[in-house]
């Protein structure tokens, strides 16, 4: 009886050690991972609300590794010093992954861009779940960023995007005509749609244009707006228009390095997103509040649009104005339009349900 005792004791010590060096996954033991610092980049702060999302992110993941799988934090340009080299030094491997945006290469990446024409969401938490959505559920997406040799990890939306103003307070679709304002992209096709005369204007000069009455106003996400302190000349900031998100940011990884992790490791960093949303959804909301009351104390006039002005809105641009996009957008990827429309209807159905966790401070 001792003798059977002590060889199932030798056995379970076997097992142990052995569990412990091959990864053997079991309940009664946690599984183990190869060790990896992996390196992530950025040409912006560790301020940013997305650079904040990722280390949330990385730290669910490495708590859950046992510590296996930690970052080497590379912020403010110590790689690469311009937005434009972000997806070149990852694509390239000279980092594991880091911030990036498809706006950096439109041509590239046409589907990151299925988030950003007006009236799809302006809460940014489901900008993410809609990223996750179509990466997880539409191939093609994949397709583009796999090309690249890019993986997506986090996504996030910056915004929503105000109308900040220092001439004629905009309150109605009436207000905007003739109105010039700073305003690209998709935002700038739709002032041109609702009357106002758009002008693009590089984001470093930004506030000179402003500031020096080359336009009358701008049109950015508030911590842009702040970034760029234009409550120094404005007078009034106009929330509610449902222009949407200002960007669809995220961040990702090398394909090369993203294969080379083990398949638990990358399930965790699946399950990573939720925590990324959560800390992203409470900054995002926290830190507009801080802009808006901020401000407001600068004597700037915090607006919020009517439904009825903003129904108005809708119904002047829409739905040519979706479909002029589509049809352009589709020259670079055919598929963009399905996507942009599986999009729109997804963030639709989870705003209805009460899913979004950002606080607007235009509803207070």
């Amino acid at each position: 009886m001792k003798n059977s005792f002590n060889k199932i004791t030798s056995f379970s010590i076997l097992f142990i050690f052995l569990a412990s060096i091959m990864g053997i996954s079991n309940p009664l033991f946690a599984e183990t991972f190869k060790k990896r610092k992996l390196v992530y980049t950025s040409f912006m702060s560790d301020k940013t609300l997305g650079a904040q999302a990722d280390r949330a992110f990385w730290k669910y993941v490495e708590e859950k590794t046992g510590g296996a799988v930690t970052v080497d934090w590379r912020f403010n340009g110590s790689l690469n010093s311009k937005s434009e080299q972000q997806s070149t030094v990852i694509e390239t491997g000279l980092a594991d992954m880091g911030q990036w945006s498809a706006a950096y290469d439109p041509a590239r990446f046409p589907l990151g861009g299925i988030a950003q024409p007006l009236f799809i969401t302006d809460k940014p938490d489901l900008t993410s779940r809609a990223g996750y959505y179509i990466w997880d559920n539409y191939p093609e997406w994949k397709a583009e960023m796999n090309k690249n040799n890019l993986v997506l990890l986090t996504s996030y939306g910056v915004g929503p995007v105000q109308v900040a103003g220092s001439t004629g307070v905009i309150q109605k679709l009436g207000d905007i005509a003739g109105k010039k304002y700073r305003a690209t992209g998709f935002v700038g096709e739709a002032w041109a749609g609702l009357g106002g005369v758009p002008v693009n204007v590089a984001g470093s000069e930004i506030y000179t244009a402003f500031s020096q009455g080359t336009v009358e106003g701008v049109i950015l996400a508030l911590q842009h707006l702040d970034l760029f302190k234009i409550h120094e000349g404005a007078t009034f900031v106009l929330g509610g228009t449902g222009f949407g998100i200002y960007s669809n940011s995220c961040s990702v990884m090398n394909l090369d390095t993203w294969n080379s992790l083990e398949p638990g490791v990358q399930k965790i960093i699946i399950e990573a997103r939720e925590a990324s949303i959560a800390n992203f959804s409470e900054n995002a909301s926290a830190k507009d509040k801080m802009f808006y009351d901020k401000f407001k104390k600068a004597g700037v006039k915090m607006i919020k649009m009517s439904k009825k002005e903003k129904q108005k809105l809708k119904d002047r641009l829409l739905p040519g104005y979706w479909e002029e996009i589509k049809a352009k957008q589709n020259k670079f990827n055919p598929s963009f339009g399905k996507l942009m429309d599986v999009y729109a209807k997804k963030v639709d159905e989870w705003d209805k349900a009460g899913k979004s966790q950002y606080k607007d401070p235009f509803d207070n």
